[in-house]
C-alpha cells in the first residue's frame, strides 16, 4: 500500500516530467548536441535545484578538439537554466575555494584548458578542488589570518559543475563528470541566435517552475536508490546516481532514456575507446621521448624533415614512421601520423609545438624538449620508460 507521501510524489511526477521536457527542448533550441547528451544534461540542470538530496554532485566535462565548437555557448545555456550559477573563466584557487564555500553557486568554468596547461601550482590547486567537490565531505584546506593569528580553515567544494575546454580533463575530473563531446556546427545544423536578454526572458519561466517543484521532492530523492545498468563503472554510478533519481521520478520515458544515454556516453563501450585514444597518446609520448634521446635529447627538434634535405633532417614524424611495430606509418586514416594529428595527440598532456624557430638561415617549426619534461614526467611510469607498450 502507498504512503500518503508516496502518492503525493506520483501525483507531482508529470509536473517534473513536464520540466525536464521543457528544459531540454530550451537547449535544443540553442545547441546542436545528440539526443543522449540532452538527455543526461536536462535531469543534470534540474540536480542543481535539489543538490542537498545527493551525496555525489554530477559534473559536465564539456570539451572539443578545436575551438568555435559551442562550449561557452552551453555554458551560457546552461547559465540561465541553473540555480545560483556563477559563469567564470581564469579565477585565482583563493577566491574559487571561498566562493564555493560561501555562496554554493554552479560553477561553470569556461577555457580550463588554458588553466591546467598554465602555472603549474594553480592547475593543482585547481585540479584538487574539483576532484574534492564531487563529493558531500569535499573540502579544501587553507591557512587564514596573519602573523599571530595564523590558522588554517577548511573550505567545502561541494556542488555541481560544468567544465568547458579544448581537449579533455585531466583523467581523475573526467571520471567524476559526464563527457560531452561537441564539434563544430554544419551550415545544415540550424539553431536560435542566442541573445542573451531575450534567452534569459524565456528561461524565467523554466527557472521558476523548477524552484517551485523540485524542493517538493528532495525527500523521495534522498531516500532514492536508483538501479543501475550493466556496463557502468562505481564511479560513474555516483556521477549518474542524482540524474537516475530525477529521471526516475519523472517517469514516462525519462528512466529509460536517461540509462540508455549513460551506457551511451560512460558504458564499457564509450569507456574502452576513451581508453584506447588515451593508450594510443601515451604510446606517443614514449616513442617521443625515445626519439629525443637517442638522438642525445637535443634541446628543439623539427616536427617534420624538409622535403629537399638531402640526408632528411632529423625531426620527430621522420622518426617515428621508421617504428614499423608502431602504429605512427598508419596512424592518419592509414596514411603516416602528420602535423596536424601529432599536435592533436600531445595537447591533452598540456604540450604545444614551439612556433617557428631558426636554424641559421632556416626557419622550421617544433618542439622544445622542455615542454616535454613534465609529461614525461608525470605519465611515463617504468614500462613506458623505454617505449615500450
Amino acid at each position: 500500500m502507498l504512503t500518503a507521501e508516496l502518492v503525493k510524489t506520483a501525483q507531482r511526477a508529470p509536473v517534473l516530467c513536464s520540466i525536464l521536457a521543457d528544459v531540454e527542448w530550451f537547449i535544443r533550441r540553442y545547441m546542436v548536441l545528440s539526443m543522449d547528451q540532452r538527455c543526461l544534461i536536462s535531469p543534470w540542470t534540474a540536480q542543481t535545484y535539489v543538490i542537498g538530496a545527493f551525496d555525489y554532485a554530477a559534473y559536465l566535462n564539456v570539451y572539443s578538439p578545436l575551438p568555435e565548437c559551442g562550449k561557452t555557448r552551453l555554458l551560457e545555456v546552461l547559465e540561465a537554466l541553473v540555480k545560483k550559477p556563477w559563469l567564470t573563466g581564469r579565477v585565482t584557487a583563493a577566491v574559487l575555494m571561498r566562493k564555493i564555500h560561501v555562496e554554493h553557486p554552479v560553477l561553470l568554468l569556461d577555457e580550463s584548458d588554458a588553466a591546467f596547461s598554465g602555472e603549474k601550482e594553480y592547475a593543482e590547486a585547481l585540479r584538487g578542488m574539483l576532484n574534492t567537490g564531487f563529493h558531500r565531505s569535499g573540502k579544501a584546506t587553507a591557512c587564514v589570518g596573519q602573523g599571530a593569528n595564523l590558522s588554517y580553515r577548511d573550505f567545502s567544494t561541494f556542488g555541481p559543475k560544468a567544465i568547458a575546454g579544448i581537449g579533455k580533463l585531466p583523467s581523475t575530473i573526467a571520471s567524476r563528470s559526464i563527457p560531452i563531446a561537441l564539434k563544430r556546427r554544419t551550415k545544415s545544423e540550424g539553431v536560435d541566435r542566442w541573445r542573451r536578454r531575450d534567452a534569459w526572458n524565456e528561461a524565467e519561466t523554466l527557472r521558476r517552475r523548477q524552484a517551485a517543484a523540485l524542493p517538493a521532492f528532495l525527500e523521495a530523492l534522498r531516500d532514492a536508490r536508483p538501479e543501475m545498468p550493466e556496463g557502468l563503472s562505481d564511479r560513474a554510478e555516483d556521477v549518474l546516481e542524482p540524474l537516475f533519481a530525477i529521471a526516475d521520478l519523472a517517469g514516462e520515458k525519462w528512466p529509460d532514456r536517461a540509462r540508455a544515454a549513460a551506457g551511451a556516453l560512460m558504458g564499457d563501450t564509450a569507456r574502452a575507446a576513451q581508453e584506447a585514444d588515451q593508450q594510443l597518446a601515451l604510446q606517443l609520448l614514449a616513442d617521443i621521448r625515445l626519439v629525443f634521446e637517442v638522438h642525445g635529447n637535443p634541446q628543439v627538434m623539427r616536427s617534420e624533415s624538409r622535403q629537399d634535405s638531402n640526408p632528411p633532417d632529423v625531426s620527430i614524424l621522420g622518426e617515428l614512421h621508421k617504428m614499423e611495430d608502431r602504429p605512427w606509418p598508419t596512424a592518419s586514416k592509414g596514411k603516416p601520423l602528420n602535423a596536424h594529428a601529432l599536435s592533436r595527440l600531445l595537447k591533452c598532456f598540456g604540450i604545444t609545438p614551439a612556433g617557428k624557430m631558426r636554424d641559421g638561415q632556416q626557419t622550421f617549426r617544433g618542439y622544445r624538449l622542455s615542454t616535454f619534461a613534465d609529461a614525461f614526467e608525470r605519465y611515463l611510469p617504468s614500462k613506458w620508460n623505454k617505449g615500450t607498450s
